[in-house]
């Protein structure tokens, strides 16, 4: 009993350390924060002392309330909101930013919901992460959204999008799915994008390592640098 104790003590303790090390590298953004903009606020201060410990700059938020999306006076509030906590992040030392869907696109007054939020939050305070998938999936150009955030992001998410016989939207891997990432990877590299993790939301059955090698050797073929 005491081997098979030890190796899942083991086991722990390496993915604790991977963990740390990821994070210390900028590399594992998202792990570092499953908030809300309640939760944020709620619990601000043991998220800085969390990312401290953690070495890791980045503090994230995945999708604004389902109550701000469906007017601009909501997107307003929202951008309100992320600006004053990115603002007491950065006298922290740690970076804020807001990780898009497809939703934002939709338009109040001629003006789609991310150019609200892009005109309307701080530069200064709050970065963003842009979903390359959900850029296309909301209607609008990835490689034109790349360049409309220059110098206001350091992350995007690739992953591609595909659409099956029965007209089915899915997730696909890099490569795999209609996005023309040639000139999307050339666009990142040229804006100086650090960070492009592989997200894929859902793997239809596939083993998610296989999905993550598949999209892995696409990018290689495609000229990303490993």
């Amino acid at each position: 009993m005491l081997p098979l104790i030890f190796m899942i003590i083991l086991t722990l303790y390496m993915i604790i350390e991977n963990t740390v090390m990821m994070c210390q590298l900028g590399a594992v953004d998202d792990l570092c924060d499953p908030y809300s903009i309640r939760g944020l606020n709620w619990q601000l201060d043991a998220v800085i002392e969390k990312h401290k410990i953690w070495d890791c700059k980045y503090v994230g938020l995945g999708a604004m309330p389902l109550e701000y999306r469906n007017s601009k006076e909501g997107y307003l509030t929202f951008a309100k909101e992320a600006t004053e906590i990115g603002r007491k992040l950065n006298q922290a030392g740690l970076r804020f930013f807001y990780h898009n869907h497809e939703f934002e696109f939709a338009k109040f007054n001629g003006k789609t919901g991310m150019e609200i939020l892009m005109e309307e939050m701080d530069p200064d305070a709050v970065d963003f992460l842009i979903d390359l998938f959900w850029v296309q999936a909301g209607g609008a150009d990835p490689i034109e959204w790349l360049h409309k955030l220059k110098g206001r992001m350091t992350l995007v998410h690739l992953k591609d999008y595909a659409v099956t016989s029965d007209r089915e939207r899915r997730f696909a891997e890099v490569g795999v799915g209609n996005m023309n990432y040639p000139p999307i990877l050339e666009a990142c590299k040229s804006l100086g994008i650090e960070w492009a993790p592989v997200e894929q939301d859902n793997c239809y059955g596939r083993d998610p390592f296989e999905s993550l090698a598949k999209s892995f050797n696409n990018l290689i073929e495609l000229g990303a640098e490993a």
